[in-house]
């Protein structure tokens, strides 16, 4: 599935194309033996503004600020904050609705026939990968 501008999660597969100019989340699921993984990246298209390139750089860096934070006993509040202090870090603002999820065997956030967007029609980026917390770094199960 592909999301583009301001479609920020549970978005429809349809006909629209993406253009030159787009930002666009490619967000993908997989199961293996019952187990699922979830993993998402927005890619500023050709021409894409100074702005959009910025949010897809954003988007990025709050999911590595958020692996830095994934250690045994840390809560998803923490998880939480070091996404939101990076993502503000960078002069945007987090989609509190869209916030995170747990996973394992079943896909928390099903798509269930609409797309979430944002309200003032700004765009939106999204990065996420499925991992696995031990009592060292994280296990980043989605990484290539």
């Amino acid at each position: 599935m592909h999301l583009a501008n301001d479609e920020a999660v549970h978005g429809i597969p349809g006909r629209t194309p993406i253009r030159a100019g787009d930002l666009v989340t490619i967000d993908v699921t997989a199961e293996l033996d019952g187990y699922i993984a979830d993993a998402a990246i927005t890619i500023p298209m050709a021409k894409a503004s100074g702005t959009k390139r910025r949010l897809a750089t954003a988007a990025t860096d709050a999911l590595e600020r958020a692996l830095v934070t994934a250690t045994a006993g840390a809560t998803l509040r923490d998880l939480g904050r070091a996404v939101e202090n990076e993502t503000r870090r960078h002069g945007f603002t987090v989609l509190r609705e869209v916030g995170g999820h747990g996973g394992g065997r079943t896909l928390i956030e099903d798509a269930d026939g609409w797309t979430l967007r944002t309200s003032d029609g700004s765009p939106s980026a999204h990065a996420e990968h499925t991992v696995v917390i031990t009592n060292g770094a994280p296990l980043v199960l989605t990484a290539a």
